[in-house]
């Protein structure tokens, strides 16, 4: 598996072409971060939409059931092998790591 860090001015059209590619795939998110530690924030859901919007500087994750907002992304990076996308990790505006696990891979090509 290979890591790749996304540069902001990409992640506007990585996302939507993610979306495109997604839809129905099940996603599990979860939150890392020094308070709370370690949590996951929703079971296997299916993907409705994924989507950066640079104006407001969030990228939203919906679900059928979920609506979740990460707020300032300061670094996203992805998870990808020759199957495709695994994982999409995201750090927020406040030092949160954000994980958007991929049940199945997406065929995404590396960034």
């Amino acid at each position: 598996m290979a890591t790749a860090n996304l540069e902001r001015s990409r992640w506007h059209a990585y996302f939507d072409d993610m979306a495109r590619k997604t839809l129905g795939n099940q996603v599990c998110l979860e939150t890392a971060d020094r308070e709370f530690g370690n949590r996951r924030e929703s079971d296997w859901l299916p993907l409705a939409g994924i989507t950066y919007d640079p104006k407001s500087d969030v990228l939203e994750v919906v679900t059928d059931t979920l609506d979740h907002l990460i707020a300032h992304p300061s670094a996203i990076s992805i998870d990808y092998d020759v199957e495709g996308l695994h994982t999409v990790s995201v750090t927020d505006g406040e030092g949160r790591h954000e994980i958007i696990r991929l049940k199945e891979p997406a065929p995404l090509p590396a960034p």
